[in-house]
């Protein structure tokens, strides 16, 4: 087998099989862009060359539909897109969800609990139709989603009773409230809780996962075995990373995401995702 160096990590260098269909499920933050930032036109370019030689693009996040419809847009993306982190997925081309995974009926208990117990602890609910917050502080003030953040703060008892609840985010300034919160409240195996970043948790259902919802787009296509790419730099996409047959990441993605990949391109803040798009249309 042939190795090179890219960015000084020892990558495979995979050789393409024609017979197969490639499928890219690509992250957006710390991926393609931070925050609300534009997307760089040589990612656009390089995305719609693949897309033309006929491979299948799907944004893969852990963000919600009014965030990512300008994203999925401007990128003209030719598959469903894996929102909340696997949780669910939406074709934006039909508006409307693919799938969706929720909460048991318990979770608004837990959630009751942590805003009693964990008072500096944010908190967002996010629901098919909308978000919820329910408590802020500065660092989802200064950190979050624009798109998702509301002007207003709500309470647990706004969310109806027939609304089922999708996601939760959590932020803390000291994230040992965060571990805290995970083995007091959220330790049962029916919740996925994981840090996006060293001061965001997302909590999703058992079932989600962006391996997971990554293996539902599959299906949802009826593709036989195709070779499955990714790109990803958080903890989130680590599971749907070691489960594709070639994996991504920018340069500045977290240690243990870099160590799992095959290749590793330059920063986000560059454009560096184009170099995965570039390589995957190699592949074709």
């Amino acid at each position: 087998m042939m190795y090179k160096k890219v960015n000084d990590k020892m990558c495979v260098n995979v050789t393409k099989d024609a017979k197969k269909q490639i499928i890219f499920f690509c992250d957006i933050d710390g991926t393609i862009v931070k925050g609300e930032m534009e997307i760089p036109p040589i990612v656009i370019e390089e995305a719609k060359k693949f897309m033309d030689l006929g491979g299948i693009l799907c944004l893969c996040t852990g963000r919600a539909p009014i965030s990512v419809s300008k994203i999925a847009k401007k990128l003209e993306v030719n598959g469903p897109s894996v929102l909340y982190s696997g949780a669910a997925g939406f074709d934006f081309s039909k508006g409307s969800y693919v799938w969706c995974d929720t909460f048991s009926e318990n979770i608004k208990a837990h959630i009751e609990e942590l805003l009693n117990k964990y008072p500096t602890i944010s908190v967002q609910v996010y629901t098919k139709e909308r978000i919820y917050l329910l408590r802020t502080n500065a660092i989802l003030t200064n950190k979050g989603v624009k798109a998702e953040l509301s002007k207003t703060v709500s309470r647990l008892s706004d969310i109806d009773k027939d609304e089922e609840i999708i996601k939760i985010v959590l932020t803390d300034e000291d994230i040992r409230m965060l571990e805290n919160s995970r083995q007091e409240i959220f330790s049962s195996s029916e919740y996925i809780f994981e840090f996006a970043s060293k001061h965001f948790v997302e909590v999703i259902p058992k079932t989600a996962g962006k391996d997971r919802g990554a293996q539902r787009i599959i299906e949802h296509f009826g593709l036989d075995n195709p070779m499955i790419i990714s790109a990803g730099d958080a903890m989130t996409d680590l599971p749907l990373l070691k489960i594709s047959d070639i994996s991504f990441a920018p340069q500045d993605a977290d240690k243990k995401v870099l160590e799992a990949v095959t290749y590793v391109f330059s920063s986000y803040k560059t454009g560096g995702v184009a170099q995965a798009f570039k390589k995957a249309s190699e592949l074709i």
